[in-house]
């Protein structure tokens, strides 16, 4: 949570001395008050929608962090975004600046991870404002919101010992559950197939993305099913994201490749991982590689 050491609203005189946040929280308290005091209602709209943005812009979400809800900074005490831009709806809402307030809102709510609410807000877009240019804008949110996601990685690498815990990590949001399907791979026939040989975009550190869309390859090396099991994700329908760390059964720490899959809603997602006690070292110089296995 953010700490201030001067709450401007309760500094009657500007002070230089204060931190540019500050400066500007005092500046917009006082565009609000005057405005309001003056029963200017045009001019307090644009102060509150511009008071606003500010905390949306600098006390929103951390974008690309949303795994957690700790990742979302609280606003400042005492500052309410979310109530400067529902009293522009309520007493301004034919104010020309209302149609971009009433996404901002949504956004707002968004990035302090109030999904629900968010879609609430951006709905409410199209149905005040049937015309703006914020529609599509908040209908593409909507979209982003409720879109399911997949996605997961091996904790440590793609190479593990015999009897060693494969735990995975899983990320999802708007799923249910999550179906894992492990399956036997043979890669000396996918390493020695003329087809990968040939192949410039063939690359071991790439094989489960390489197989999606070369169905024969994936039929010729990958083999019959060792193991299975299903990711209660514990989702609600609040459009939150999940992140979970699963362990494979036992069945795939035996020694061996394995392709795991998993699916969800029409979604899949793949790995290869490898099971042996054989490491190998590679010393590249120029067009030359040399390995010891």
């Amino acid at each position: 949570p953010m700490v201030w050491q001067v709450d401007p609203r309760r500094e009657a005189a500007f002070q230089a001395t204060w931190s540019n946040d500050t400066k500007t929280r005092w500046l917009y308290h006082n565009a609000v008050k005057r405005a309001g005091a003056a029963k200017l209602g045009d001019v307090e709209a644009v102060a509150r929608y511009k008071r606003a943005a500010f905390h949306a812009r600098r006390h929103g979400a951390v974008w690309g962090s949303q795994w957690t809800d700790a990742n979302f900074r609280q606003f400042p005490e005492g500052e309410d975004p979310f109530a400067d831009l529902r009293w522009i709806l309520e007493s301004q809402s034919e104010h020309p600046i209302a149609d971009e307030a009433a996404f901002l809102l949504g956004r707002s709510l968004e990035a302090s991870g109030r999904y629900t609410d968010a879609v609430v807000a951006y709905r409410d877009v199209a149905k005040r404002y049937p015309k703006s240019n914020w529609v599509s804008d908040a209908q593409a949110s909507i979209q982003e919101i409720e879109r399911a996601v997949l996605n997961f990685s091996y904790q440590r690498s793609a190479a593990f010992r015999p009897g060693e815990p494969i735990v995975l990590s899983v990320w999802s949001r708007n799923l249910p559950d999550i179906l894992f399907t492990a399956r036997e791979m043979d890669l000396t026939a996918l390493v020695l197939d003329q087809r990968t040989q040939s192949d410039p975009e063939f690359s071991l550190g790439g094989i489960a993305g390489y197989l999606v869309n070369r169905k024969a390859l994936f039929y010729t090396v990958v083999g019959r099913e060792a193991a299975r099991w299903k990711l209660d994700t514990a989702d609600t329908g609040e459009h939150r994201y999940h992140r979970h760390d699963v362990t494979a059964p036992d069945a795939v720490t035996k020694e061996g490749a394995y392709y795991i899959e998993a699916t969800g809603l029409g979604l899949s997602y793949a790995v290869v991982v490898i099971v042996s006690n054989m490491g190998v070292i590679e010393k590249v110089d120029g067009m030359q590689t040399v390995a010891w296995v």
